[in-house]
């Protein structure tokens, strides 16, 4: 029995993904020019995500609480300068799937 088959990977999770699907959220007013569909989108997730670092996180501690980071009482320097780094990432994507859509 291999690794996958033998542990709840659904308890393995990166965190990062948090950040920048929140990021595009929040990005996407202001780009009403680029292509929503999901093959564009996707690959805004996969572009954004392959460039901020992975945060991985298991258990009990493997999300945050739900809602923009920010918006919460106490917000750590990591969360801040994860939130910057996907805001970043997922402008750079936007601007590279509208010069190059996968369709």
């Amino acid at each position: 029995m291999g690794f996958r088959d033998s542990y709840d990977l659904r308890q393995l999770v990166n965190l990062s993904q948090d950040f920048v699907f929140d990021a595009i959220d929040a990005a996407l007013p202001a780009h009403p020019e680029i292509c929503t569909c999901q093959a564009c989108m996707l690959d805004v997730a996969a572009l954004a995500l392959n460039n901020v670092p992975p945060w991985y996180c298991v258990g009990k501690f493997s999300s945050l609480p739900k809602g923009v980071p920010w918006q919460r009482h106490h917000v750590s320097e990591r969360e801040k300068d994860m939130a910057e780094r996907a805001r970043a990432a997922v402008e750079t994507a936007i601007e590279t799937v509208k010069k190059h859509p996968h369709h």
